[in-house]
């Protein structure tokens, strides 16, 4: 059985990290994914790495961007037609790494299970069950880890929960009462932070840049952290 790993990309075919559209908004999907043969099938939560494969009955989990439904994965399989992904299945795609893959069809989020939500496909008439793009709400996993932006508990064990390894403590008391903030050190520039990154030049006095998460509004940001001022750009953390 093959695994695979692939970060969804919200194409007008194609799916992870869409906005909403479909049948149902608001809320999570309906209760847990049945398990077959002790794994999730088919649209059921995985960890969005290529090991969270293992978990799903067709051999693939598909890691999600940051999302409004805080899910990192949803496993999945590989297809060719709608008659390979069973009952209420279809065939989307293909993805950016040139394969289609099995998605859930839905009409509200009751059809959906796991925290899943009922979105549009990009093609007309077809929902799936997939998640919302972040605008504000919790942070997306990055392979079960906070990504850059995301909140921690401002210690140096908390860095363990920052994909980027790094957890900067915050000065207390801020406004939005936070600890610390996810972030990745030794950057030479935004490219080198993952979308809509900003590299911060030194700014915690310690020789070293460090990523942060760019953004133009409030609703750019999450984990409730707010878009400030920095220098000439701005990003998202505490005021």
């Amino acid at each position: 059985m093959t695994t695979s790993r692939i970060i969804g990309v919200c194409l007008t075919g194609l799916l992870l990290a869409c906005s909403s559209g479909g049948g149902g908004g608001g809320g999570g999907g309906g209760g847990g994914c049945a398990l077959q043969g002790g794994k999730k099938p088919n649209g059921g939560v995985c960890d969005g790495t290529d090991t969270g494969a293992a978990a799903c009955t067709g051999g693939v989990c598909i890691g999600l961007n940051a999302n409004k439904q805080n899910l990192a994965g949803i496993c999945s399989t590989k297809c060719n037609a709608d008659a390979d992904c069973g009952t209420s299945g279809y065939c989307l795609g293909p993805l950016n790494d040139g394969n289609k893959y099995c998605a859930t069809r839905c009409t509200t989020n009751a059809g959906c299970c796991d925290g899943f939500v009922c979105v549009a496909s990009g093609v007309t008439g077809i929902n799936i069950c997939s998640v919302e793009a972040n605008a504000g709400g919790g942070c997306g996993l990055v392979g079960g880890k906070k990504p850059v932006g995301g909140e921690c508990d401002g210690t140096p064990a908390g860095a363990a929960t920052c994909s980027g390894d790094v957890c900067l403590s915050l000065k207390k008391p801020n406004t939005q009462n936070k600890a610390g903030i996810c972030s990745k050190a030794g950057c030479t520039s935004g490219a080198d932070c993952g979308t809509n990154g900003v590299c911060l030049q030194d700014p915690i006095g310690d020789g070293n840049n460090y990523c942060a998460l760019g953004c133009k509004a409030n609703a750019d940001c999450c984990d409730g952290f707010v878009c400030v001022a920095a220098g000439t750009t701005s990003v998202c953390l505490v005021n």
